[in-house]
């Protein structure tokens, strides 16, 4: 996978990012594009990722796509959190728009 990844640019991220390689967070986009070729081969540390986000200031958790199990198991780490599942690209819309 890194072979791949080495051909696409990786820019600096606007929003930082958690990296659930290694449950901390990154700003830069070669440490975006490590992540992601780690994780591959790596457990994940999803965990750790979400109480890091939790201990940091995390209030509300927005998951994207078909399903809601990461808000299940957010809901489990982090007692009280805002949740939020959003199936649709008219939802995101709508979600993106309310804030």
């Amino acid at each position: 996978m890194r072979p791949l990844l080495e051909q696409v640019e990786f820019q600096d991220l606007r929003v930082p990012l958690v990296n659930n390689f290694d449950a901390r967070r990154i700003t830069r986009g070669d440490d975006a594009r490590e992540g992601l070729v780690r994780q591959i081969a790596s457990m994940v540390r999803w965990t750790e990722s979400v109480q890091w986000m939790a201990d940091y200031g995390a209030e509300e958790y927005v998951e994207v796509g078909p399903g809601r199990v990461l808000t299940g198991l957010i809901r489990r780490i982090v007692r009280g959190a805002r949740l939020v599942a959003l199936e649709k690209p008219a939802q995101v819309e709508e979600y993106v728009r309310s804030q």
